[in-house]
């Protein structure tokens, strides 16, 4: 047996902790108008958000060229690693773990200063995986909370925008 295969067989495997504990399942279509059979209802851990086959909208921008990489103040140790998380998830494309994230912030160690970024988030996840009606309704939601987004740029709102309207 060669040395790293020894190691390999030998280590224990590297588990990344989730600040979602397993038995939390989002409900993805809450509040959400429309009846869209795509969407799945509940999302437990490790389940995958199917994209849009029947009418996908258009969005290509990566999490890398649309986050603004702006530090929030005032965040608590656990909502900073939560959106440190979803951020990981969203740079490399798990958009259903972001979104499970986002859904475990919103209703659980949901802090009011950061609801409009939470809906900003959403909205730029569910826009990857092409429901348009999901996109605004965060956009909604944004607007509802008062506050202005501060972690995605303006054009990427404009963009999002245009494919809810």
């Amino acid at each position: 047996m060669r040395f790293g295969a020894l190691l390999q067989a030998i280590s224990p495997p590297i588990v990344t902790m989730s600040v979602v504990p397993d038995n939390f399942k989002a409900q993805i279509n809450q509040g959400v108008p429309g009846n869209v059979k795509a969407r799945p209802d509940p999302l437990p851990a490790g389940k995958k958000i199917a994209p849009n086959k029947k009418l996908p909208c258009e969005f290509g921008t990566s999490f890398e060229e649309g986050a603004t990489k702006t530090p929030v103040n005032g965040r608590d140790s656990n909502t900073a690693a939560a959106f440190a998380e979803v951020e990981g998830a969203l740079g490399e494309g798990d958009w259903s773990k972001a979104i499970r994230v986002l859904w475990y912030l919103k209703l659980s160690t949901f802090i009011n200063e950061d609801s409009a970024n939470v809906w900003a988030y959403v909205a730029f996840a569910f826009a990857h995986l092409g429901f348009s009606e999901h996109v605004g309704f965060a956009l909604k939601k944004i607007k509802e909370a008062g506050l202005d987004q501060t972690v995605l740029k303006p054009e990427v709102m404009t963009e999002l925008k245009k494919i809810s309207a």
